[in-house]
């Protein structure tokens, strides 16, 4: 989730990271590095994935206004 948010935040003066933001969603989903399981393993915060999905959606965006270039 930082990783994302560093991204995304300085996406503006360096336009690939917004390709690797969306790229890390690939490495979250993906079985072999288990990931996912830090989404989903917490009982006191069961709304991160929710909230990374989010962010996903408002990057995806992002791509979307500048002409899906990511």
């Amino acid at each position: 989730m930082r990783l994302h948010t560093l991204l995304m935040t300085h996406q503006s003066a360096i336009p690939d990271l917004l390709a690797k933001a969306l790229d890390l969603t690939k490495i979250v989903a993906s079985e072999e590095h288990g990931v996912y399981a830090e989404f989903l393993g917490h009982e006191d915060d069961t709304y991160r994935l929710v909230a990374y999905l989010d962010k996903i959606r408002e990057a995806s965006l992002v791509s979307l206004e500048r002409g899906g270039a990511a």
